[in-house]
């Protein structure tokens, strides 16, 4: 899971693998539920013996309280978007 703003700006998170930790980066703009590619880093196929890959679904957190200054901030950003502040 990401924060809204990692979800905005992008950013790298270490992503669990059989191997070990592999660093996946998360493009500027991501949206929630967008699901992303790991290549060659599952579990291997029966016959081939070829890794198959992890796919991971992006999750964004969404904060249930702000503090009045990250409130206010979000709303900055609101109308820097061109929406209606109330």
């Amino acid at each position: 899971m990401i924060q809204i703003a990692d979800a905005v700006l992008g950013t790298k998170v270490d992503i669990p693998t059989l191997t070990g930790e592999v660093e996946m980066k998360i493009p500027p703009g991501t949206q929630p539920g967008t699901v992303m590619r790991i290549p060659n880093e599952g579990l291997p196929g029966f016959r081939s013996g070829r890794r198959g890959d992890i796919y991971v679904r992006v999750q964004v957190e969404i904060p249930r309280k702000v503090s009045q200054e990250e409130k206010e901030l979000y709303n900055k950003l609101k109308a820097l978007g061109g929406e209606k502040v109330n």
